[in-house]
């Protein structure tokens, strides 16, 4: 399979045609791996989602975490927070500055750290969302 332009060139043998078609290939799944893992990332489950009660009194008050998908409910109102999720670490980061929160497997319990108090434990009001449980 040899094709000649108008000046005598060859345009097309099996070899251009095969590496051609591997190219191709290639760039092709190199596209759909890009656009797997874009997909992928934005259908992602936010297991912080929920309302959370501490373990512990707070300076002497139980306290309550409320996420929603768009952000953080503190006093009734809504405050736009983004999230970014690494495995079982979640940093929230709103207005007032970013927060790294921790999640255990079973997603029941959330982690956080407070200068001059240390770790906190806030527990999970209510069952685990069916998004998040695994079979």
């Amino acid at each position: 399979m040899v094709k000649y332009s108008q000046y005598g060139r060859v345009l097309f043998t099996r070899q251009r045609v095969f590496w051609g078609a591997a190219l191709l290939s290639v760039a092709i799944a190199i596209s759909l791996c890009v656009y797997f893992i874009l997909f992928y990332n934005s259908q992602t489950v936010n297991p912080i989602v929920g309302k959370w009660r501490s373990a512990e009194p707070y300076f002497g008050k139980t306290e309550y975490l409320n996420f929603s998908k768009r952000g953080v409910i503190q006093d009734g109102s809504l405050i736009h927070t983004t999230y970014k999720i690494h495995r079982n670490t979640i940093y929230v980061e709103t207005n007032l500055g970013e927060q790294k929160y921790v999640i255990s497997n079973d997603r029941m319990r959330l982690f956080i750290r407070k200068p001059r108090v240390g770790k906190l434990t806030f527990n999970r009001v209510g069952p685990l969302p069916k998004e998040l449980q695994r079979d």
